[in-house]
């Protein structure tokens, strides 16, 4: 039998969480917590690269629950309120260096069902990119004073040590245990009293997984069901289906397809950027001006690569060449986000920008004439540097800087201290649908004559315009 090391809870005796198997129930020998019912056993297979294992242990009323699957994703978002949803994870980043943050959040998809028991591993694909230091279980309180004030104060009784087990490759024993009165976990649990969950994306945010940038890369990672799978009250491990990351892929079952991956990456890892390095002498000499000529890109340290088109894109930095022109796209392109260091022009087709984000740096004037789709919704100008427009944009907002041109938008919004200025010396900015121009940012029209487009600019919106 695999033993689990359970800190002590308040009020409460060290639990020993050595499983027996009964039926197709792990029971645990305490009787303290002979009501609960633990993660189930499973074999003890070879622990994968990176991995870590999440066991949670809830103390509810019985219910009957019908099969259904369990959402479990990962995301940068770790707060509530803030648009978390299902889908695979994009971790990009421009150089490989630093520390960042994953936030792991589920979803039971009926409203009977309650969780009694959940066990996870994560494993990366290329230990070379990055490490995960650290996991650490949320415990948020229900009320003041939390669990010190009583056994259902605050999410869990107890979560594992913060310091456990770590190693190069991989992190394990990552515990949490006892929700009682049906706080917690599941649909039909009091949720008004837990802070971190969204009622919006009807899911909690159960743990935050801690890593360190190593080198250039790539890397997939992949959730998976642990060694001890996933139980319910009132079901069976057989009974409970888990889908990871991609709500498209198929569902896993939690007693037959442990230490299994999805189908697809539950997260892809981009990690060191693309850069433009133009028709500058490196390596092979690039034309300068064509997107699809590999010889102009050096992208995650590789020389002669353009971006990868597959999801997530990379991060494109449009830096300093010999020669700074216009770049043709030669097709629709996709990239995380796009950064300009020199007064670039993206020249037709379509560009999607998987964060919506693009930055111009200060004293830079950039010109993207392409299309531009935002994958998550809204097209993000930041930076202090001007960036045109020409084509169909998403909903816009210009967070810093100036947005400038004779594009369509679908909607804008201005942040403080951001400029809007329609034309690029005269002109007409259309917007679909709303514009709202917060406190603290500026609408610059350019006048000389009285011919509207032409002789002063006009800013066009199909919607109602509000100005703070």
């Amino acid at each position: 039998m695999t033993r689990h090391g359970f800190p002590p809870a308040v009020g409460l005796r060290e639990v020993n969480a050595d499983y027996e198997h009964n039926s197709s129930l792990a029971v645990p020998k305490d009787p303290l917590v002979s009501q609960g019912l633990p993660c189930l056993p499973g074999p003890q297979l070879t622990r994968p690269i990176q991995r870590f294992g999440l066991c949670v242990i809830l103390l509810l009323a019985l219910h009957v629950a019908a099969r259904a699957d369990v959402d479990i994703w990962l995301s940068d978002i770790g707060t509530v309120s803030n648009g978390v949803q299902t889908g695979v994870h994009g971790g990009v980043h421009e150089t490989a260096s630093g520390t960042g943050q994953l936030y792991l959040w589920l979803r039971t998809n009926s409203a009977v069902q309650n969780l009694t028991g959940v066990e996870l591993n994560l494993n990366s694909t290329n230990d070379s990119v990055l490490d995960f230091s650290s996991v650490t279980i949320d415990n948020p309180e229900h009320v003041i004073g939390g669990c010190s004030s009583s056994t259902s104060g605050c999410r869990w009784h107890f979560t594992t040590d913060t310091t456990p087990t770590t190693g190069p490759d991989e992190i394990t024993g990552f515990n949490a245990g006892v929700i009682t009165n049906g706080t917690g976990l599941g649909a039909d649990g009091v949720t008004a009293g837990d802070s971190l969950f969204d009622a919006t994306a009807d899911a909690w945010l159960i743990a935050t997984v801690d890593y360190t940038l190593l080198a250039n890369g790539a890397t997939d990672l992949y959730l998976q069901i642990g060694d001890n799978g996933i139980a319910g009250i009132g079901e069976e491990a057989s009974d409970i289906d888990v889908v990871f990351g991609d709500p498209t892929d198929a569902s896993l079952n939690a007693q037959t397809e442990r230490n299994t991956n999805s189908a697809t990456a539950d997260s892809v890892f981009r990690v060191g950027g693309a850069y433009w390095d133009g028709d500058a002498n490196v390596s092979n000499q690039g034309d300068g001006n064509t997107w699809a000529d590999n010889n102009n890109w050096t992208t995650l340290g590789v020389e002669d690569q353009q971006p990868t088109s597959s999801f997530p894109g990379d991060a494109v930095i449009f830096a300093t060449a010999p020669t700074v022109d216009t770049i043709l796209l030669g097709s629709d392109r996709l990239a995380y986000s796009v950064k300009f260091e020199d007064d670039y022009t993206l020249n037709n087709h379509t560009l999607t920008l998987t964060s919506g984000n693009a930055t111009v740096e200060p004293g830079i004037s950039a010109s993207i004439q392409s299309n531009i789709i935002a994958s998550n919704g809204t097209f993000s100008k930041l930076g202090a540097g001007t960036l045109s427009v020409a084509g169909t944009v998403s909903d816009t907002e210009v967070v810093a800087g100036v947005l400038q041109g004779t594009g369509t938008l679908t909607s804008l919004t201005m942040e403080s201290g951001s400029q809007v200025a329609p034309g690029n010396s005269t002109g007409t900015l259309f917007i679909t649908n709303t514009y709202t121009q917060n406190a603290g940012s500026q609408l610059l029209i350019e006048v000389s004559g009285t011919t509207a487009g032409t002789q002063y600019d006009v800013l066009s919106a199909g919607g109602a315009a509000t100005l703070a």
